[in-house]
């Protein structure tokens, strides 16, 4: 095991603030799921990849004024966790994954845009593809790998963001190729 019970604890409390950028941006998601569906629906991919590269723009400047508050006050959001005598012990590791973790938000609308996206145009499967992928294949092997090389707890923080970030790429790809074969259809 990485890190035992304040292994858990760390994580637990650095993922919920961590989780906590994601809220700003799954609206747009949902939005960007809408006007896809509707510009779908019209066969115009013009106006499709506009509001699908609009929405990844607008979520990624979303989420690095997120990382960028995160990380910068990461001693203070760690005392919140850690006020208590008895929670010290974890202190120091804490501001550690709040400075490691949040990283992966950058690409999160890469992915998180395409999955909407792809439920947009009527491809939900593959939004699903892509969440597995991403959290089972990407997050968990990159952990695994990290820690077996033995980076320790540092390592399964370091694999969740390096797997989320490979998966939002390959998504991007991924989603960049799917409207270009859309757009060929169409015509």
């Amino acid at each position: 095991m990485a890190g035992g019970e304040n292994g858990v604890a760390v994580f637990t409390s650095a993922w919920r603030v961590t989780m906590l950028g994601i809220v700003p941006i799954l609206g747009m998601a949902a939005a960007t799921t809408a006007v896809t569906g509707a510009a779908y629906g019209e066969r115009n991919t013009e106006k499709l990849e506009a509001a699908y590269l609009y929405a990844i723009k607008i979520a990624f400047m979303i989420e690095l004024g997120v990382v960028s508050f995160i990380m910068a006050f990461a001693p203070q959001v760690a005392y919140l966790f850690t006020y208590s005598e008895i929670a010290q012990v974890i202190k120091q590791e804490l501001i550690s994954a709040l400075r490691t973790l949040p990283i992966f938000l950058l690409l999160t609308p890469f992915g998180m845009m395409t999955s909407a996206m792809f439920q947009g145009i009527g491809e939900g499967e593959k939004s699903l593809i892509l969440t597995i992928f991403r959290t089972l294949v990407m997050q968990v092997g990159f952990a695994y790998t990290f820690v077996n090389l033995g980076l320790g707890l540092r390592g399964v923080w370091l694999g969740i963001v390096v797997g989320n970030m490979v998966a939002a790429v390959m998504g991007f790809t991924w989603g960049r190729v799917r409207i270009r074969v859309v757009r060929r259809a169409l015509r």
